[in-house]
């Protein structure tokens, strides 16, 4: 239990809910101001996320991802542009190349 992250440590550095924890993902949320630095995005599914790869996005569109993973794909998650990827257009690919819906 605690009251403040002054009493957490690492590897549970953040005070929430009265429970040390590694980060905010996951935590409920209503709008972006509720949620912790370390997952700075309230989701279209009221969750913190950081808008890494694979978290979700959709309602918010690219503002549910972050700059690391900032393509909002058809299926409803954030990523990063890498082959293999989701893609509609070239400038979602960090490669410039969308090939038959795919980063190559």
């Amino acid at each position: 239990m605690c009251s403040g992250d002054e009493e957490c440590s690492e590897p549970t550095p953040l005070c929430l809910d009265e429970m040390c924890v590694a980060s905010a993902e996951g935590q409920p949320c209503s709008s972006d101001a509720q949620c912790d630095p370390s997952a700075p995005i309230c989701n279209q599914n009221g969750q913190c996320q950081d808008g890494s790869e694979g978290d979700p996005c959709g309602g918010n569109g690219p503002d549910d991802c972050s700059d690391a993973a900032s393509h909002c794909a058809m299926d409803g998650k954030c990523y990063d542009g890498s082959p293999g990827d989701p893609c509609n257009a070239a400038p979602h690919c960090m490669s410039g190349t969308c090939d038959g819906g795919m980063c190559t």
